[in-house]
């Protein structure tokens, strides 16, 4: 993986992993749906190929 994949992977966690501190604050999800929203969030910007970051 190059670094500007590697970099735009690495931003793109830390957006998720905000979002989630964000809903978690909120009181919005149980532990089951938010391990399956963080699935759904880290697979969508990930996609078939790593280059679609």
């Amino acid at each position: 993986m190059n670094k500007v994949m590697e970099s735009k992977a690495r931003e793109h966690v830390l957006s998720v992993l905000q979002k989630a501190f964000d809903k978690g604050q909120q009181g919005d999800m149980d532990t089951t749906k938010m391990i399956q929203w963080l699935e759904q969030e880290l697979q969508s910007g990930i996609g078939a190929r790593p280059e679609t970051l």
